[in-house]
């Protein structure tokens, strides 16, 4: 009976997580583009196959990823996140700004030698 009892409190307690969740990744909006987001949504979470987001940094793919879990035949699993990275050259370029004489500024001394090292590198593989 104890058993019972303790596992319809978690039960319980893992359905009020799930909602706070929920309700704490909710995406919102009424313009034109979040409904064609929306409806992608709903069109790709019942799907089975797989889903590939992408975007710029804080565009929120992982709340439209998110909204196709919750809305998924998966839902009652595990939410999986993964972060894919990309091509850590461009990172450091993003953090260096080249002038026209070649040299590289808004950046540290380490970064340059990163960005100077892989360019060898690529050089000499082609």
């Amino acid at each position: 009976m104890q058993n019972a009892l303790s596992f319809a409190r978690l039960h319980h307690e893992n359905a009020r997580l799930r909602g706070r969740a929920r309700s704490d990744f909710a995406m919102i909006g009424k313009a034109a583009a979040m409904r064609a987001i929306f409806d992608k949504v709903a069109k790709t979470a019942p799907s089975s196959g797989r889903v590939l987001i992408t975007g710029e940094n804080g565009t929120g793919k992982e709340l439209v990823a998110r909204a196709i879990h919750e809305h998924s035949k998966r839902a009652d699993g595990p939410f999986v996140k993964l972060k894919l990275r990309g091509d850590p050259e461009r990172a450091d370029r993003e953090r260096a700004v080249r002038t026209r004489e070649g040299r590289l500024h808004g950046c540290d001394a380490a970064a340059a030698r990163k960005i100077r090292a892989r360019r060898r590198r690529h050089a000499v593989s082609r």
